[in-house]
């Protein structure tokens, strides 16, 4: 094969290897591995849809620990069960230099014969394996573990390993059949965890105690920022939980428990896609208004205006009160100004229809905002 030559001769153009879907077996995965043993240039690799079992994934372990280039190993949607896992969590606790590992299951077509056997999945033991190989390991960002079957025993092997890594930011769980000791687990850890950005818990068999155990987390959590626990079994009592601690969180964006079977009728209900909408549009207007003042600096940095910068963002706060920021309070305060973004973009606007910028190259007149803008 043409892709596993230029693996092979050490081509330091290919730097991305996609061979999704492409009937790759375990004879296959033996000679990618094999080439990408002594390849310093290739950083992501993509072999997701194929037919690769523990041994490929053995193969592929074995080699990423004589391989500091990789940085992107997805292996999604094969047939990799504990075996496999547990030579990648060996794999984890040498190298340094994976970031992306992607292990989800993709349900796949499968010849009529084999069509009453199980999948072949990752369960508790394999989920614990790449836990311990994760604890000394501080490259990786982004772990993917989603449509397997960890368990509760396998969900507090990773909880354990959160409270000892900081570095993973993605991790995804879903529809791993984790029930309330393994929620419980994973909300104490999201408490103490420093590093986590984005957790997708979603499609599990959480109850009420796992939604107050997670809110007392979120209030304490100053790091999170989107939170999937769609398709779960909560009731009311434990999604109030979470939209208090919501309310008190700034940095979350997402709180999803859309679909929560404990509700009865209310789990289709809008509101309960996102417990934080107040959260999200205050993130979304800081994102605006940044990008606003960055874009008005950049046409008045070359000192060739007729009015002084720091002067020319003028925000009306309450009556007939004007207060002025300028470039450095905004940016260096902007969590603690709550100003109103409509007013500051027409009055800027007004301000741009009048004024005549003194160089020919930028335009008679700078364009204006719709007065009806929202973010």
């Amino acid at each position: 094969m043409a892709t596993i030559r230029r693996i092979d001769n050490f081509d330091c153009t290919f730097l991305a290897c996609k061979l999704s879907a492409a009937h790759i077996d375990d004879n296959w995965c033996h000679q990618i591995s094999r080439a990408l043993t002594g390849n310093d240039f290739l950083q992501q690799l993509y072999l997701s849809g194929n037919y690769i079992t523990d041994s490929g994934a053995q193969s592929l372990a074995d080699a990423l620990t004589r391989n500091w280039a990789l940085k992107i190993l997805n292996i999604s949607g094969n047939l990799i069960t504990d075996e496999g896992a547990g030579k990648l969590g060996e794999m984890l606790r040498v190298n340094k230099h994976l970031v992306d590992l992607n292990l989800e299951f993709v349900e796949k077509k499968r010849p009529y014969r084999d069509k009453g056997k199980p999948y072949p999945k990752i369960t508790a033991p394999g989920a614990a394996m790449i836990a311990f190989g994760l604890q000394g390991n501080f490259s990786l960002t982004s772990l993917n573990l989603s449509g397997q079957r960890i368990w509760d025993v396998g969900c507090v092997a990773i909880a354990s390993m959160m409270r000892k890594n900081g570095t993973i930011k993605y991790l995804n769980l879903s529809d791993n059949d984790i029930k309330e000791q393994g929620g419980v687990a994973i909300s104490g850890a999201v408490g103490v965890n420093e590093g986590m950005e984005h957790l997708n818990l979603s499609g599990n068999g959480f109850d009420d105690r796992v939604g107050e155990e997670m809110g007392k987390s979120l209030k304490v959590n100053r790091k999170l920022e989107t939170v999937d626990l769609f398709e779960n079994d909560m009731t009311l009592v434990g999604i109030r939980e979470l939209r208090e601690a919501a309310k008190g969180n700034p940095t979350l964006r997402v709180v999803s428990v859309y679909g929560n079977r404990g509700v009865g009728k209310r789990r289709n209900d809008p509101e309960l896609d996102n417990l934080c909408q107040s959260n999200l549009k205050r993130w979304w207007e800081d994102k605006h208004i940044k990008n606003m003042v960055i874009w008005h600096k950049r046409l008045f940095e070359k000192g060739e205006t007729r009015v002084d910068y720091d002067h020319f963002l003028e925000v009306r706060t309450g009556g007939a009160t004007t207060v002025y920021y300028n470039y450095s309070t905004i940016t260096n305060n902007l969590p603690l100004l709550r100003f109103n973004l409509g007013s500051l973009w027409t009055r800027a606007a007004a301000y741009c229809t009048t004024w005549t910028p003194p160089r020919t190259g930028i335009g008679t007149r700078l364009r204006t905002v719709p007065m009806n803008w929202a973010p």
